[in-house]
């Protein structure tokens, strides 16, 4: 049992549990199926925490080029993540498979604030990162 669900039963005396977040505890018990189908009492309930912290989004978040219609971004790559999430004013604008995205088609003298989220490969997204405010050209 995780969390208090059952997910899976085992021949063995080990289990694979998958598809977890990364970064999140999480509390185990087992029970014996005894012939009958009758189970034991639990055991003694673990915790244990997986590989990862979502707590963390993407760090480095920074500009190399901004022009009158263009900003490129830069940050560095988060351990685990597949794609980012380009979020310009609250809104995401795009997705990347790199540590670098170019916004474009943006108005000349704006400002705007943006952040970066890292998608890992079932989905789930971290926080956004630290934002930054940048001024396209005049």
């Amino acid at each position: 049992n995780r969390d208090g669900t059952n997910v899976g039963t085992s021949n063995n005396t080990w289990h694979t549990d998958r598809n977890l977040t990364p970064g999140t505890t999480y509390t185990y018990t087992v029970q014996a199926i005894f012939a009958d189908g009758t189970l034991s009492p639990e055991s003694t309930p673990i915790a244990t925490t997986t590989v990862g912290n979502p707590a963390i989004g993407p760090t480095g978040l920074r500009t190399t080029t901004q022009t009158r219609e263009r900003i490129v971004l830069n940050w560095q790559r988060l351990d685990g993540a597949t794609t980012y999430q380009i979020n310009r004013d609250g809104t995401n604008v795009g997705t990347s498979n790199n540590t670098w995205h170019t916004d474009r088609n943006l108005t000349p003298g704006t400002t705007y604030t943006y952040t970066v989220q890292a998608i890992f490969a079932d989905g789930t997204l971290s926080p956004e990162s630290t934002p930054i405010t940048i001024q396209t050209q005049p």
